[in-house]
């Protein structure tokens, strides 16, 4: 498409999806790949060596010799600058041949410096550099995104062998008309302030949120880098951002923290938020330190975010792999082995009795509970439990179950109300598990009066 209308709005969405798209799918390692790209992860997501419809690797290995070749184009007498990559090329036009030798940092920086060397003395051509979308208001070609404080050409210079040139486009590209000789020299300097990002309104579940960018680069968030949540952060509209670096497998990272909020809900569902401070990374660059929350679109007020629980759970045991936070997460499953949302399991432990406790901070009154149990049949290693109770303390230091009647079901929770309300500052529920299985909570409702 680009051949045929010289456009710079082709290079601009190839770029945003090499920069992001694409790089997220391979792994810093280059030896594991993502299937789906998620811009939300309530953990599980993790790039497999391969899968058994392999279209991504495979496309991959395809794609990134393709790279070089984006970088630079020939169309009638143009020369085209379309990717701002350290290379060197030589192309041909009618009038004679041309090496260009890009020197830069992008996308870390936006400084270019393109050295020109005509194959003979004087070489007379157009050449044409791509302004992007993303420097001058447009993050993409059409409604889908918008900048809250737009780009413009005001964030933008170029020069030729230190000369400014005015900053006219032609479809997304200056064109630079000249006699060129050996050792001229085009500089390009791109403004990177980190920017906001709206999503058009058609997209609901976006709407009372904002992504974050700099220069080509998607940024989101990840537990690694936050004490482990981040679906439960808001970032203001005019958050202040501060660069710094970010260490992931070995690479210096450009990372920004901005300060942000938390916000939690109460065992009655009630919201409230306390600063936090918020870590952002290279989207791309997510999901190589564990399988945790990641985000990308950040809502910029309590009510739009997904609250963390505000009690304090302990287990007998918990797999690594799981989450304590699966507890009381809200999340309810689409059945009992859904691997879609977290979990909490004892995993490996078969056949023993097994508990989870939690604080809940104040005394409450409670008059029942409720667990939707985790079973994988056909999967995994996890099942109903042979039994379940809800246990109190009894004053000694020691548990005493509350008498009741205590279902357990497949695919539906399970729920124990109580003879008559307990007053108490924590409670325990204790599983025994079947023999030669293991087993887990998707979630725990705690009634209160």
């Amino acid at each position: 498409m680009f051949l045929l209308h010289g456009d710079a709005k082709y290079i601009d969405v190839l770029e945003r999806v090499i920069y992001n798209g694409f790089l997220s799918g391979i792994s810093l390692h280059g030896d594991e790949f993502f299937y789906p790209n998620p811009l939300a992860s309530r953990g599980g997501y993790a790039r497999s060596k391969w899968f058994g419809c392999s279209c991504c690797p495979v496309n991959i290995v395809r794609f990134i010799p393709q790279i070089g070749p984006f970088t630079y184009a020939q169309r009638d007498a143009a020369v085209y600058v379309n990717l701002f990559v350290a290379s060197r090329a030589t192309l041909k036009t009618p009038a004679g041949a041309v090496t260009l030798t890009q020197t830069t940092d992008y996308p870390w920086t936006g400084d270019v410096r393109i050295d020109v060397a005509p194959d003979k003395e004087r070489l007379s051509f157009p050449l044409k550099i791509r302004i992007p979308g993303w420097a001058t208001g447009t993050p993409v070609p059409s409604d889908l995104y918008a900048q809250t404080a737009p780009g413009s050409l005001r964030n933008v210079s170029v020069a030729v062998n230190g000369q400014p040139v005015p900053l006219a486009l032609d479809r997304g590209y200056l064109t630079l008309e000249r006699t060129w000789r050996a050792g001229d020299t085009v500089t390009l300097a791109l403004a990177m302030p980190v920017r906001r990002i709206r999503c058009h309104p058609a997209a609901a579940d976006n709407r009372g949120r904002l992504a974050v960018e700099r220069g080509p680069l998607v940024y989101c968030a990840e537990a690694a880098d936050n004490g482990g949540r981040v679906l439960n952060l808001t970032l203001a509209p005019d958050a202040a951002f501060r660069e710094g670096t970010v260490d992931v497998l070995g690479h210096r990272l450009i990372a920004l923290t901005t300060d942000a909020r938390a916000v939690s809900a109460d065992l009655r569902g009630r919201r409230t938020s306390r600063p936090a401070a918020a870590t952002l990374i290279p989207y791309f660059a997510w999901c190589h330190r564990g399988t945790g929350e990641m985000q990308v679109w950040f809502p910029t007020g309590d009510e739009h975010a997904e609250p963390a629980s505000d009690l304090a759970f302990t287990a007998s045991h918990c797999h690594e792999a799981d989450s304590l936070a699966a507890l009381h997460d809200g999340l309810l499953p689409k059945n009992s082995g859904d691997h879609d949302i977290p979990r909490m399991t004892w995993w490996p432990r078969k056949g023993t009795a097994e508990w989870v406790h939690v604080d809940l901070k104040n005394l409450e009154k409670v008059t029942g509970c409720s667990v939707y149990w985790f079973d994988d049949t056909g999967r995994g290693g996890c099942r109903l439990p042979v039994s379940w109770t809800v246990q109190i303390p009894d004053g000694q230091g020691g548990w005493t179950d509350v008498p009741g009647l205590y279902p357990v079901a497949k695919d539906r929770l399970c729920e124990i109300l109580f003879q008559a309300p307990v007053s108490v500052r924590a409670l325990r529920l204790r599983a025994v598990l079947q023999p030669g299985f293991s087993g887990g909570v998707l979630e725990w409702q705690i009634n209160v009066e």
